[in-house]
């Protein structure tokens, strides 16, 4: 009997290190592995993901080259996000051209598509270099009249980031 309870006793002790261990070597395993992915991406794409946070930059900081840009280009720089920018900003970037195929008639079109290129290009910046800019940083170097307007883009903002929730 005594021998049983020992035995018992043994098990209700290791079981629960057990379980401990194997949960610790599967959070383990799973920041490896997005840590190899983040290395790999970092590695492999950073000179590509540079490109591309100075594309949609080019096209958030400058009205005009949204309209110098070809279809070809665009559908490039769709690619190019898509293979190597996070979810985040595949979302951003979803999002911006549903609102543009869904409103280019529209003439407030310009000021949300503008709020929606600043956020996408601030979070490209966090995926290129890990830091978090808001957008409405951006979008006061841009825009000559921002304090017009901060408010309404603040809106845009929140409401954007609803949507991609």
């Amino acid at each position: 009997m005594a021998i049983l309870g020992f035995i018992a006793f043994g098990i209700i002790k290791i079981i629960p290190k057990m379980l401990e261990k194997i949960i610790s070597q599967n959070k383990d395993y799973e920041l490896k592995k997005a840590l190899q992915i983040d290395s790999y991406y970092r590695e492999s794409g950073t000179s590509v993901l540079q490109e591309i946070m100075m594309e949609w930059t080019v096209l958030a900081t400058d009205f005009d080259a949204m309209g110098k840009t070809n279809a070809k280009q665009i559908r490039q720089l769709i690619q190019k996000t898509i293979g190597y920018a996070s979810e985040n900003t595949i979302k951003l970037t979803s999002q911006f051209f549903q609102y543009m195929y869904l409103h280019s008639d529209d003439e407030s079109v310009g000021t949300k598509g503008i709020v929606y290129l600043s956020m996408i290009v601030a979070s490209l910046k966090k995926d290129f270099t890990g830091e978090n800019i808001e957008p409405i940083e951006i979008l006061k170097m841009t825009l000559k009249d921002f304090s017009d307007g901060k408010k309404m883009y603040k809106n845009y903002i929140n409401e954007i980031n609803q949507s991609i929730q």
